[in-house]
């Protein structure tokens, strides 16, 4: 078996802080029912209403087979119609696969004010993660000024995290969306879909972004645990001291209720 390298095991070491502090907090934050949460995701489901309802006729050919020799240079103003739909955006994945960078730059400029309705959607986000992969570092840039203005409702987003992750995985020019992630890492943490998020700062991101996040989460634990605390001083020195006697009887032990389980 081989031994794992250094950077394998800080890598784990960071994965499991992170799962630690995590298990920390996650009582305090779901007896808020996470309110920031909840406030993100309303944001983004009142704008996914947005998305483009006008047809397209060159989709209608390509669905009946009438758009014979049909290249990502002909989609034009129908990019985004075909970017929607199952086989118009499996089209797009594929052409993008073998296109020439004036074909991968004239695409995103057709799809340039329509990015974050794209990202919300399954078809349109699995556009939008192929062009990251597959454009030059200036087309990455304009994609990514559309996102920014929208990545914290986008981590907590079922497809607009897939997209962010793809930033995250794909882009060198990310600093300002992780800057975002990382100001806004307790409610990432504890969402279903921004917590891949943080997974994948934590393996895309720089050592400092992992220390960062669990620097972070343990900052929140520490905030949650003075809020925790009796108001009333009396009652609280109360119930240390009958803990004091109690432990110092044997007739019980020290508990941590913020351990992990």
């Amino acid at each position: 078996m081989i031994p794992p390298t250094e950077s394998q095991c800080k890598m784990d070491t960071s994965v499991q802080q992170l799962q630690t502090v995590r298990v920390a907090f996650s009582h305090q934050c779901a007896k808020n029912v996470c309110p920031a949460a909840v406030m993100w995701s309303a944001r983004m489901a009142s704008s996914s209403s947005n998305r483009p309802s006008h047809r397209s006729e060159l989709l209608d050919a390509y669905h009946n087979r009438r758009a014979a020799n049909l290249q990502l240079a002909d989609l034009g103003k129908h990019a985004v119609a075909f970017a929607l739909d199952p086989q118009g955006s499996r089209f797009i994945q594929q052409k993008l696969g073998h296109a020439n960078p004036t074909e991968k730059a004239q695409l995103v400029e057709a799809l340039r004010g329509h990015v974050l309705t794209l990202a919300q959607q399954v078809y349109g986000a699995y556009v939008i993660g192929k062009a990251l992969k597959s454009v030059d570092k200036t087309s990455q840039i304009e994609i990514i000024n559309e996102l920014l203005a929208q990545v914290i409702p986008l981590s907590l987003h079922k497809y607009g995290s897939w997209v962010i992750r793809s930033v995250l995985e794909h882009c060198t020019h990310k600093r300002l969306v992780l800057e975002q992630l990382l100001a806004n890492v307790p409610i990432l943490v504890m969402d279903q879909y921004g917590n891949y998020v943080i997974r994948h700062v934590i393996e895309h991101g720089l050592p400092e972004d992992r220390v960062r996040i669990v620097r972070r989460l343990h900052e929140k634990e520490r905030v949650d645990a003075v809020e925790l605390r009796p108001a009333n001083h009396a009652e609280a020195e109360q119930q240390m001291m009958h803990s004091s006697v109690r432990n110092s009887r044997g007739g019980g032990t020290m508990t941590d209720e913020g351990a992990p389980l």
